[in-house]
């Protein structure tokens, strides 16, 4: 199981793999065509390096205060509100993302 979850840390399954190449080829824009590039890359170095390609996640910390409200959820909420608003801008205007 411990090769298993390393492995997924690493590397990609196939048909993802294909669809970071996708952007590269078709799109327009220099500065898309770079993010993709370098999506793409850190993928093929995570491999190469053995080392997972995503090293963003940090501990997951609940809190619950004295009168049983559940913070996380709290914020998680707030955080969706704020999410969604930046996509409904962002989306519109990057053609490569679905």
């Amino acid at each position: 199981m411990v090769k298993f979850v390393s492995y997924t840390g690493k590397v990609l399954p196939d048909d993802l793999t294909a669809k970071l190449r996708e952007p590269i080829e078709r799109e327009t824009q220099l500065l898309t065509k770079e993010i993709c590039k370098t999506m793409f890359e850190n993928q093929r170095l995570a491999k190469q390096l053995d080392r997972p390609s995503c090293k963003e996640f940090g501990p997951l910390i609940v809190s619950i205060d004295a009168h049983g409200n559940n913070l996380f959820e709290q914020n998680k909420i707030k955080f969706n509100e704020k999410k969604d608003a930046a996509l409904a801008e962002i989306l519109p205007q990057v053609g490569f993302i679905k």
